[in-house]
């Protein structure tokens, strides 16, 4: 309902002839930024191509390699984590872990 109510809220911002493909690109965009995540970040890899380069790898708290589920839990954590922009600066922490990481027990590891 309220997910309803904010989308009608939404809309009711651009002229009446507005066929609603702002909105379709939205959830396109989201769509790919969580598989992205989720596809990169799984597995042995368990890295995106500019952690990779970085020398960067995702891993769960025990190291183990992340599930496809919980590197996707993990991309829309992270979306989450930027909306509320407080998420990142977490990492600055001793702990050096993100809001996001602490959400769905990753870390971010050195290899």
């Amino acid at each position: 309902m309220v997910g309803y109510t904010l989308n009608q809220a939404y809309l009711s911002t651009f002229p009446r002839d507005y066929d609603g493909s702002g909105l379709v690109a939205t959830a396109a965009g989201a769509v790919i930024f969580w598989l992205y995540g989720a596809l990169f970040e799984s597995g042995a890899v368990g890295a995106t191509p500019g952690k990779r380069l970085l020398g960067l790898q995702v891993r769960r708290l025990d190291g183990a390699e992340l599930s496809f589920w919980r590197a996707g839990a993990r991309a829309a954590a992270k979306a989450l984590s930027g909306a509320l922009l407080i998420g990142f600066l977490l990492g600055a922490g001793r702990s050096k872990l993100a809001l996001h990481d602490r959400m769905v027990g990753t870390q971010v590891l050195r290899d």
